[in-house]
């Protein structure tokens, strides 16, 4: 599922308590699991982090996520750890150190057993090609994100269908 569609899941307890709204996920930058979901309970409102431990289903036909745990202040990520919120204000560049463009969007599995960003949707060139690159294919995430590929290698990728 693309992470911007995850976004707009209601996250509920295990009886259909509404707990809030999809607002973020935590994601490791080597292996891409997501380790945190972030809920928005509403306005006004702190930030919940829910471990990705206390996640027990995620129904797509009414679109929401069952939690079942503590909620606990959304945490800061740590070394080795990024928002994918965070990802989208990253330019992308090449290993040539060419500039690509940017993520505008992530392919997110949601699996019971784990929950990993599988693909980066990125924006490139001038025309604005939309691009599909597999999450292996980042070397690095600081202050940008540096891909594996040459920009030569990253020209030849066809461009997803709209």
């Amino acid at each position: 599922m693309l992470y911007s569609e995850l976004k707009k899941y209601e996250v509920v307890a295990p009886l259909g308590d509404k707990i809030g709204k999809v607002e973020d996920v935590v994601v490791h930058i080597k292996d891409w699991n997501i380790k945190e979901v972030a809920v928005s309970p509403g306005l006004f409102k702190k930030t919940a982090g829910y471990s990705f431990d206390a996640v027990k289903n995620v129904d797509d036909n009414k679109k929401r996520v069952v939690i079942e745990g503590e909620a606990r202040p959304a945490s800061k990520p740590t070394t080795g750890y990024i928002n994918v919120n965070d990802l989208m204000r990253k330019k992308i560049f090449s290993s040539d150190e060419k500039e690509i463009g940017k993520m505008y969007d992530a392919v997110v599995v949601t699996k019971p057993e784990y929950w990993r960003m599988e693909k980066v949707l990125i924006h490139h060139g001038t025309l604005k090609r939309r691009l599909r690159l597999s999450s292996s294919e980042i070397e690095s995430v600081a202050d940008k994100i540096v891909l594996l590929k040459t920009y030569e290698e990253v020209e030849g990728v066809k461009e997803e269908p709209k």
